[in-house]
Formats: C-alpha cells, structure tokens, sequence
C-alpha cells in the first residue's frame, strides 16, 4: 500500500484519548438535543457527520447564506458538549460567492474530516474537496477554498467519496464533458493526504464509464489491495428507463485493473425494474458488499445484498443479482448494512430495513457465504412492536458485539403527524433487547418535526445521532443525540457499562527500547471490536499499517521488523505507533537505531 506524507504533524500523534469523560453534559431524551448549529432566521440542514475516534462527531452542514446554500461545521465533543476550540458559528468552507450543494464528508482517521461538494464558483458546476483539521481549521497545505477534483469540461456534480488509508481520499462523480447535461458518465479522482493530485492518476481524472445513457448515483470504496478504488453505479445503457447496478474497479495508478473490461461488470440487471439507494463496504478481503432497494413490480420494494470478489464476480455463494432480503410483497425500503467482522461466518452483514406493509423495522444477518446466519429468526420479526407510522430508517451502527443500533424517525399514533426521533438494539441473536423500551427508546421527543436522523459510532457500543429538528421560530436546527448500547439516552455517570471496558484498553511501552531489528507492541482491549495498529513518522505520514481487523478482549502482542509499507528498512530515528479501538486512541514511541 501507497504511504503518503500528510500534514497531520507531530502534535496530532500525541494525542491520547483519556479514558471515557462523565456524559453529564448530554441534555435528556425529553429535549431537542444538543443543538449543533441554530440561528432564528436560517434553516440548517446537516448534510455529513464522522467520528473523531474519540466518542464525538464532526458535523457538516447546509445552511443559506445572501441568498447562497454554505456549508460549515462543528466539533461535538464525546461529552455532549461543543468544541470551544472551533469556530462559534461554524467553520465555513468553500467560497462565499457560491453555493454548495452534493456535500458528502469522510473520516481522515486523524480526528478530522475531508469535505467533498459542488458549486459554480467559475460559472459551471465542479467538484471540490477541502481537509479540515482536528483543531478546527482549514488544512493550509490544502488550496484555500478548496482542492478542484478536475478542471476538465462540462459539470462534475453528485460526488461520493471514501478514504484511502493514508489521510487522502478516492472521490468519483458524474460527469458531462462528453455527453452534456442530458447524459452523464463517471471519472474518479485520487486526492493524496497533503491536498496534491496523485500525479500517477489522470489529470482530469480517470474515466470509471463512458457507455451510452447515464451513468449516475456512484458510491466507492477502497479496494483494499493498495491503492486503489471500487466504485458500482446505476447504469441506463441497456435499458434507457430503468436502473442496473454496474461496477468498476481501479489500480494505484487510475487505470482500470488487471482483467477488467472497459465501462464495468453488472452485478444486477433487467429491464423493468426500478432502482435506489446503493451503498457499498468493504468485506475487508479486497472485495465489498453491495446494497440497494429495487421495485420490480409495483408496490413490491424489495432490499437486495450482494458480495463481490477481486475479479468482479459474485463470491462464491452469493446469487447473481444479489440476495433477497426482505420477504416478497413487503414494500421494504431504507435498507443499511454493517459490516461483521468479529462473529461466525465473518466478514458478515447485519442488514436492516424498514417495511411499509407492517410500519416496521426488520434486520437479517448474513454469513460471508451468502447464507443467512441460522442463529438468527428465519423469518425477521417486526422490531417495533407498537404502532408508528412510516417509520424512516435512516441510522444502523454496531454495538461491537455482533448486534446493531437502529436509530429512524417516526410518529408515533399519539402525537399526531410530527416525528420523534426513536432508537433501538438488536442483539446478536437478531432479537430485541429486552431491557430496551418496548417499541425503542426515545432519542428526541421536542415539538415539532425532528429528523430523519444519520447515526455514527459512538466508540464504546452505542452510537451518536445528528438530525434536523424545528427549532427557534420556523427555523430547522442541526441537533445531536447520544444513546448508549444499554438504552440510556443522554446523560450517563462514567464508569458504567461500556465505557469501562473500553477504559481497559492499554498499551504497553515497545520493546525494545531503542529497537534495533525488531520492536515488540503489546496491548491488551478491555473489549472485543475491530482495532488498527499502525506506526507513523514525525511528520504524521503513515509508514506501515500493523493490523486492521477484529481481535478478542485480552492481551495481545505483534512485532514491527522496522520496515515500511514497500518493504524497505526505515532510516533512524522517532516513530510513533498508533492503536485505535473501540473509538480511543492509544500512542507510544518507537526508537529506531541504525
């Protein structure tokens, strides 16, 4: 894998997530939330929210501004309350004179964010992507206003972005400098750490589909081979009115990977059959898993899961056209998926989806072959056992034990046609918890209308909810929720459930120390979950990723032989390794010896 100089610095390195702080600042269940951003004149619509890594959230939002649609963004720190070291209102991005729109945000694993987003700032609409450091400012190696993605022709609109391991991300788009706006294809971008082009990728970007028709509503993720990107589409070429799911994959260098044809592989085709809301993720074994809704006949919305291998064919297992998930004749919608790598059957999906024929939320596990887990109910059960009407699920994130936390928006039969916002817990059997609120526990419960609701990590099993909700005057606020794995929304004394497992992480100093041939990293988690281990130089840049995966609660150990991702012997000198689990980060030094 590529490693990129980025410009996270020594000072980003050192920092140590303590050990989980008092929730006491969280307002209650019964009150609008921590309000995020609010203002009596402007609606504000959040439009991006990522983890720090530790237990809070970076949110980005839409807000008008003269007349023009600006996107800014605040720092929510894991005690429920606002970074005071950000900006009061917000940091604002891209330039005043343009309004933004297609914003989509991404970890940069360092406790920021890169923003990607469109506006018509030179008179046609292009895409734009800016780096936003942990301390709240603007990166300054990254242009002011923004990195332009391509200077090429035509507009470059409806962006999807996903990190690339190393502080940069993969950005694709539609794209009209062949077809006009009556047709778009799909370019894709690699953006290094330090806000450069990658100069082994094509200057105006690398061509992902150019068939005829439009090709729209891309997603991407890491391929996971180093470098590189996979990107899946909805594709008109064959059947000009409806939709067919298309993929492509691209090598470090932008070019299309060894034994892949020219504009993609089908993963679902035929005519007839209408098409949305694709997500992808990675299985974490260079492969991903697709997820989308269909309709093939009217009033049947079906939810439909897929895993694809390195070559672009299904796994061995998975049918052609993707799984079924919901029962026939359902109408399921807002289907989610998590990725499992800790459980049997591994990497597996916890899918969830809500249905319109019963108004209510249903979730399947499904093994790494293709098969539904057996030690889930055959036929999903309604998780919402009291009547709500059309609840929007728009929220799913693990709890770290194999089951998820569902966060929608709905209203219930009593309170008339405004929403609440509602979460709730599926264990690991695929069952409700039963020491949650029947019907699920409520997340935000103020007048007027509040959500749909986007949901995130938490880093300790619970997870973190951002929405819009009516707040002063007419205005829509952005408003911020925690709800812990056992239930309990808002405030929380420390030390209690999660939060004290995830208190036992600690990481042993290296050994030896100075290290000559080899050093010894030891750690011991508090709680199973995914963890990454990677060591970096002074100047932030990642020299070789350790370990990303799942590992058990309990001791652990893993040796670095103090060479870099490319194999080479590192020059003397200080090296930091970095250990992240469960939404902390842990820091040691390395010394090098000649």
């Amino acid at each position: 894998m590529k490693a990129y100089s980025t410009a996270l610095g020594l000072s980003a390195l050192l920092l140590v997530a303590a050990a989980p702080s008092a929730r006491a600042a969280w307002p209650p269940a019964s009150s609008e939330g921590l309000v995020v951003a609010a203002d009596s004149l402007l609606d504000e619509f959040p439009v991006g929210t990522v983890t720090d890594g530790a237990h809070g959230a970076l949110v980005l939002w839409s807000q008008p501004e003269l007349g023009l649609a600006r996107l800014r963004m605040r720092h929510v720190l894991g005690g429920g309350v606002l970074d005071p070291a950000w900006p009061a209102e917000g940091l604002a991005l891209g330039v005043g004179s343009a309004a933004a729109s297609d914003a989509v945000l991404v970890s940069d694993e360092a406790g920021g964010a890169v923003a990607v987003w469109t506006d018509s700032r030179t008179g046609t609409a292009k895409t734009y992507a800016q780096r936003v450091r942990s301390n709240g400012s603007v990166d300054p190696a990254w242009p002011a206003g923004g990195v332009p993605i391509s200077s090429a022709s035509g507009t470059q609109r409806r962006p999807a972005v996903a990190g690339d391991g190393a502080g940069g991300v993969f950005v694709t788009w539609e794209d009209t400098r062949t077809g006009g706006n009556a047709r778009s294809d799909l370019y894709a971008q690699h953006v290094r750490a330090d806000g450069s082009l990658d100069p082994a990728w094509p200057a105006l970007g690398a061509a992902v589909c150019t068939a005829i028709y439009e090709q729209f509503d891309p997603a991407i993720v890491a391929d996971g081979m180093g470098g590189g990107a996979q990107v899946a589409w909805f594709d008109r070429r064959q059947t000009t009115a409806y939709e067919e799911v298309w993929t492509q994959r691209l090598d470090s260098t932008g070019a299309l990977a060894s034994g892949w044809p020219v504009n993609g592989i089908t993963l679902a085709s035929g005519d007839g059959i209408w098409r949305s809301e694709l997500k992808l993720a990675s299985d974490h074994a260079n492969g991903f898993f697709a997820l989308w809704n269909e309709s093939p006949a009217f009033d049947n919305h079906e939810v439909r899961l897929i895993r694809v291998g390195v070559n672009g064919a299904p796994v061995a297992g998975w049918p052609a056209g993707g799984l079924e998930l919901s029962e026939p004749f359902t109408a399921s919608l807002n289907g989610r998926m998590v990725v499992d790598d800790s459980g049997p059957g591994a990497p597996a999906v916890l899918a969830t989806w809500a249905e319109y024929f019963d108004f209510g939320i249903h979730a399947r596990r499904v093994l790494g072959d293709g098969t539904f887990d057996p030690a889930w109910p055959a036929s999903p059960a309604n998780l919402l056992p009291l009547p709500m009407t059309s609840p929007k699920l728009t929220g799913a994130v693990s709890d770290d034990t194999g089951g998820l936390i569902l966060l929608w928006s709905a209203a219930p039969s009593s309170s008339g046609s405004d929403d609440n916002i509602f979460a709730s817990h599926v264990l690991a059997t695929g069952t409700p918890d039963p020491a949650w609120p029947v019907g699920g526990a409520l997340v935000c419960g103020a007048s007027g209308m509040q959500g749909p609701p986007a949901a995130i990590s938490d880093g300790t099993g619970g997870a973190l909810a951002v929405w819009a909700g009516d707040g002063i005057g007419t205005t829509a606020n952005v408003n911020a929720q925690r709800v812990d794995r056992g239930g309990i929304v808002g405030p929380l004394a420390a030390g209690v459930g999660r939060d004290a497992a995830v208190a036992q992480h600690a990481f042993a100093l290296p050994s030896p120390q100075p290290a000559h041939g080899a050093s010894r990293l030891s750690f011991t988690l508090g709680q199973p979950g995914r963890v990454r281990l990677s060591v970096f130089d002074t100047n932030g840049r990642r020299v070789r990723a350790l370990w990303d995966g799942a590992l058990p609660a309990g001791a652990h150990s893993m040796s670095w032989d103090l060479r870099d991702e490319q194999g080479g012997h590192v020059a003397p000198g200080l090296y930091f390794a970095k250990l992240s689990a469960s939404g902390r980060e842990l820091t040691q030094r390395i010394v090098v010896l000649d």
